[in-house]
């Protein structure tokens, strides 16, 4: 099993480039199946759901070319079968399939989606909001079986808040002959972002504080759209240069994108200057206590929460962070311990001391985040720690290791099967 090999506690200094957004680029290339048109792509992170989703694409029969960081599709000779591949199991955001193809293959059976273990995390908004634009939907033996229909309402207001399933009632209504209005819906970045491509490919979207309005279907064309940065993994590079920066430089950071950590920053009063999507950074020692609920945008993000935890381990203070989102993103907590962290659960509240020495351990990350906020303390503590975990942690981050050795820090991959 390969893991990470980190040699702790140096200074990152240098300039680094933040990678497209993954939970952009997934939401995005589904899109690229209501057209016939080639769509091109650029900024794709070439990471492992990335390329799961192309494979996926591929058993379509769809034409696709990744170079370098462009991503070209063309879906005019899609095939029509059923989404029961083992690659959809795979990850989180294979549902966006669901909204894209309904339309061109009016009937489908998929298997649920997989991705990491947070909780129960069903997809029942997304199901409540194809059911609510006619789709026919059982479920038998594992297998969902979805089949179009004219019958439909041109209202849909989530009972709760969901970028998923708002992006995959967007995928679905600009296919429909009705004009549908929905209410109650997620302001994620990403969800904006599929938007502007759905406007650029011809689909007629308007919408404002409260509602999202798309006029019936329009003949939508190929364009090229370009992919913006991940604000996780900016946060994540923020929060590095808070604990061990000198002068650490990033770039392709949006910050309307990360108000809410930006907000902790100045709380903190941590060293940095932001302009034009380029952000200077250096560690700054604070003994300031900081609370922090996470919430849908523009709360602060629940997958930046392990990551802030593991940075609040370098603030010498009791700090509380309230996780409202997930109901088991906890699971980092536990490995944190093993390198002498201090935290206690309370229900959804994690309290962090972040006055204990931490030393080097081996630890091993359950999910994504988690893993990244392993990685994280790894390389603030002095010592060399090991971190498994990697194949959840190759799913969001983009030459993680390589960016990690030019800014001056340590560590490499070992195990049997490193190529």
């Amino acid at each position: 099993m390969r893991s990470f090999c980190i040699e702790g506690g140096h200074t990152l200094s240098g300039e680094v480039t933040i990678s497209g957004s993954k939970n952009a680029a997934l939401a995005l290339i589904p899109c690229s199946l209501l057209t016939k048109d080639k769509v091109v792509l650029r900024g794709v992170p070439r990471i492992k759901d990335i390329f799961q989703q192309i494979e996926i694409l591929k058993k379509l029969n769809v034409d696709v070319k990744f170079v370098d960081h462009t991503l070209t599709i063309k879906s005019n000779k899609l095939i029509k079968c059923d989404l029961t591949f083992e690659e959809m199991k795979h990850f989180r955001a294979s549902y966006y399939f669901y909204g894209a193809l309904l339309w061109r293959l009016k009937d489908m059976k998929v298997v649920p989606p997989g991705g990491c273990k947070l909780g129960t995390r069903p997809i029942d908004l997304h199901l409540f909001a194809l059911k609510e634009m006619g789709v026919n939907i059982s479920f038998c033996d594992g297998i969902y079986e979805f089949k179009a229909t004219e019958t439909l309402n041109n209202y849909l207001r989530f009972p709760r808040i969901s970028m998923g399933a708002t992006i995959n009632a967007l995928l679905y209504a600009v296919s429909l002959n009705k004009t549908i209005t929905i209410e109650n819906y997620s302001k994620e970045p990403e969800v904006f972002e599929v938007i502007k491509m759905l406007q650029m490919m011809g689909a007629k979207i308007s919408y404002n504080e409260d509602v999202i309005l798309i006029d019936e279907r329009h003949q939508l064309k190929g364009t090229t759209f370009n992919v913006i940065g991940d604000r996780i993994e900016a946060g994540t590079f923020i929060l590095l240069g808070a604990s061990l920066g000198k002068d650490l430089t990033i770039h392709h950071i949006e910050k309307k994108h990360l108000e809410s950590l930006f907000d902790i920053l100045d709380e903190l009063n941590v060293d940095y200057q932001y302009e034009k999507e380029t952000m200077r950074i250096n560690k700054t020692k604070s003994i300031k206590p900081v609370t922090v609920e996470t919430g849908p945008y523009p709360s602060f993000p629940s997958d930046l929460q392990p990551l802030l935890t593991s940075y609040l381990l370098t603030v010498p203070r009791i700090h509380l962070i309230k996780e409202m989102i997930y109901e088991d993103r906890f699971s980092h907590l536990a490995e944190l311990e093993k390198c002498g962290a201090v935290i206690k659960r309370i229900n959804h509240n994690i309290i962090i001391n972040g006055d204990n020495e931490l030393h080097h351990a081996k630890m091993e990350g359950k999910d994504l985040r988690a893993t990244a906020s392993l990685v994280f303390i790894a390389l603030n503590i002095n010592g060399i720690s090991e971190v498994k975990g990697i194949e959840y942690f190759e799913r969001g981050y983009e030459d993680f290791v390589e960016k990690i050795l030019k800014l001056g820090g340590k560590m490499s991959i070992v195990g049997d099967d490193v190529k």
